[in-house]
């Protein structure tokens, strides 16, 4: 990628971000979602960290390097 693309590429990572964001706060406004975050975090946090990690490491072909390392 040349300079322009890279440049594009940051804007638009920044852009999705703070629309992310935006989405997350509006909706941690209502009630009843507010009560369910609040009550259930202890278990759904974890649990995207996990996965989140998990779907790294089988993007990056991480797991198979680890395997032949070991194995």
């Amino acid at each position: 990628m040349n300079s322009i693309e890279i440049f594009i590429t940051i804007i638009t990572f920044i852009f999705l971000i703070a629309i992310w964001c935006y989405i997350a706060k509006t909706l941690s406004e209502y009630n009843f979602i507010k009560k369910n975050i609040e009550k259930y975090k202890h278990i759904v946090i974890p649990i995207v960290f996990i996965g989140l990690g998990i779907f790294i490491m089988v993007e990056s072909d991480t797991i198979p390097l680890i395997y032949n390392k070991i194995f």
